[in-house]
């Protein structure tokens, strides 16, 4: 046990036996002693483990700023070896957990999950009994007025006149009655702020230590989100160009430089590619969790294209996109997309299962080739789901390149049921309120932010606008966020996209959270 453990620890000792000491009578000291057990237990079973956890994160804090002395490839398997990171039974168990999944994510090259997800104020809380201890100090002052009613009854009850020896002992009985009533209400209140500042004191150096652990940890085992991206582009990029070299140039595409941009003179063979891997159902999606910051649960999902090409693997949208879209071939290929996801929609709400809303994006593109509400609107009574399930992002580059074409599109989408969103906002509301646009909800992009986060949630909130957050890259961003207000948001910082299955794994598991 830490110091400051046995300092509070003989503080708590100290009190109880002042206020023990100085009890008037037999019922202030049964009352004074029930309070000094709850204090004691909220001690042992609540601050101890935060103490001891504080400890433990503050020992694995310094150990991965040690393991910076060593190079970057050597730090993983430093990792996985120490058994013993924090020195503290509890904080082990939870991080052996996590690496468990952690380095199978780590040795198949994928993107490691983020360890806040088990290291957080709610796991936190849970392992301190921190609900519980938060209900002491009104416990304590219960207990007071408790023994305020009793003094003042007891002391109300002995009052008699019948002569002036009784009317002498009432008054004895009265002052007694009052001076049981006035020492437990005072003990009360002052175990109750004494419990009070010590235990948000512990917590918050248990919380704070934990924040230094979990930025630590990212800024030494683990790459930053836009790193672990550029990696996975690349690697597509070597995936590509390792295969595509042995199609003859005529035949065949290209990839080259870091754009990821498709040679001009192969982009008809490419074109046909697209449509064949379309019709062989090659192209998926996969779903990005959002989630509420407060308790990281999944409360709806952004639908990301995928090509999983045979004898390639998955692409990232960066290696097909920019020649799709410049042969205007990306309305084609997004009906398909959102046709698989509202029957995937359709077959989990027949079977029973839990259905979490899915947001899809429409571009211009779409908006100026087709009816995009009628078309929508089609695929749900196609299939017999509801518009709640579905919700539609418009990108704010879509807004501002279509004008009032776009406008009167999201009103139509609004009238049919949809919930609207502008995706990739930057935190211009100037420029929102010259569009005239009146979207549900706008995503705040945390990567072309103008400004500050604090500047644009104050915005937001004057305008008595929605506003949530995407592109979530660090545990600084979300920290900031939820400081701020910011009530949901997307975002390597809390989950990476995934597929189907794996999305609902999760979610199972975190669909009991609190809200």
């Amino acid at each position: 046990m830490n110091k400051l453990a046995i300092a509070i620890g003989v503080l708590f000792l100290l009190c109880a036996g002042l206020t023990v000491s100085m009890v008037p009578d037999m019922l202030s000291l049964i009352l004074v002693i029930l309070m000094c057990i709850i204090i004691f237990a909220g001690f042992l079973f609540g601050m101890v483990p935060c103490l001891n956890a504080s400890d433990g994160f503050k020992r694995a804090t310094g150990r991965l700023r040690r393991m910076k002395e060593t190079t970057a490839e050597d730090r993983w398997p430093m990792l996985r070896e120490n058994s013993d990171l924090f020195g503290n039974t509890m904080l082990n168990s939870m991080f052996a957990s996590y690496m468990e999944h952690a380095d199978a994510q780590y040795r198949a090259g994928q993107i490691v999950s983020n360890i806040g997800d088990t290291f957080n104020d709610d796991t936190l809380s849970l392992k301190c009994w921190q609900s519980l201890c938060a209900q002491i100090p009104g416990t304590m002052t219960g207990l007071g007025l408790l023994g305020t009613f009793l003094g003042l009854i007891l002391g109300i009850s002995g009052i008699g006149f019948s002569s002036v020896t009784v009317a002498l002992d009432s008054v004895e009985t009265l002052l007694s009655g009052i001076e049981l009533a006035f020492y437990t209400s005072i003990v009360g209140v002052i175990l109750s702020i004494l419990y009070n500042l010590l235990h948000r004191a512990v917590w918050n150096i248990a919380w704070r230590q934990m924040g230094l652990f979990v930025r630590e940890f990212h800024n030494t085992m683990i790459p930053t989100a836009e790193e672990q991206e550029r990696i996975r582009k690349n690697e597509d990029m070597a995936k590509i160009l390792e295969r595509l070299d042995r199609i003859p140039k005529n035949d065949g595409f290209r990839v080259e430089g870091d754009e990821n941009v498709i040679r001009r003179n192969n982009e008809q063979a490419v074109m046909g590619s697209i449509q064949e891997a379309i019709a062989r159902g090659e192209f998926c999606f996969y779903l990005q969790p959002r989630c509420r910051l407060s308790s990281r649960k999944i409360v709806a999902s952004e639908a990301l294209i995928r090509w999983n090409r045979p004898g390639i693997g998955l692409l990232n949208p960066g290696s097909f996109m920019p020649v799709i879209e410049k042969n205007g071939f990306i309305a084609r290929l997004d009906q398909h997309i959102w046709d698989s996801i509202i029957s995937m929609q359709h077959q989990r709400i027949e079977a029973g299962l839990h259905t979490v809303p899915v947001s899809i994006n429409i571009s211009c593109t779409d908006i100026l080739a087709f009816d995009v509400p009628d078309y929508l609107s089609g695929l749900l009574q196609k299939y017999d789901v509801p518009p709640v399930y579905l919700a539609i992002e418009i990108s704010e580059a879509a807004y501002l390149t279509g004008g009032p074409t776009v406008i009167e599109v999201e009103k139509k989408l609004r009238a049919a049921g949809f919930k609207v969103i502008m995706d990739g906002f930057d935190g211009d509301f100037m420029a929102l309120e010259t569009l005239e646009a009146s979207p549900d909800e706008a995503k705040l992009n945390m990567t072309t932010l103008k400004g500050t986060v604090e500047a644009a949630f104050r915005c937001a909130k004057e305008k008595n606008m929605v506003l949530t957050a995407e592109h979530i890259e660090s545990m600084e961003q979300l920290a900031s966020l939820r400081k701020c207000g910011c009530e949901e948001g997307q975002g390597y910082a809390l989950y990476e996209p995934m597929d189907l299955d794996g999305f609902y794994d999760i979610a199972e598991k975190n669909r009991k959270k609190k809200p």
